[in-house]
């Protein structure tokens, strides 16, 4: 797996299973979120493979079955899992910025240990 932090990306090959050799590459770019007045995070799956080396049937179980029955769904599933941790992390960490009444930060609930 290699990390590029300039782009941001991230970078990696299966060595394993079905999909062994797929070269795999996410990367993310800000974007604002127009429609909620935040930021956002614009995420680029990019999945490159020659399908399993299997005659005759090979290209068109990629193309026709892997693809998009296993390598959609995981990445999706992944990606909305990602997505909701960065949320989460991203509400919490909002909520300690606050300030409260006297200067002081408000501590969530969750935090205080309750």
């Amino acid at each position: 797996m290699a990390v590029d932090n300039d782009r941001p990306a991230i970078r990696f090959r299966h060595i394993g299973g079905i999909t062994a050799g797929m070269d795999v590459e996410w990367s993310f770019t800000p974007r604002p979120d127009l429609s909620a007045g935040a930021e956002a995070t614009l995420v680029r799956i990019l999945h490159v493979w020659n399908g399993p080396g299997w005659p005759v049937i090979g290209r068109f179980a990629a193309t026709g079955i892997i693809g998009p029955t296993f390598v959609h769904d995981i990445a999706s599933r992944t990606l909305a899992g990602l997505g909701a941790i960065a949320e989460r992390e991203a509400t919490q960490t909002r909520a300690t910025q606050i300030p409260a009444e006297g200067g002081q930060h408000a501590i969530p609930e969750a935090r205080q240990g309750l």
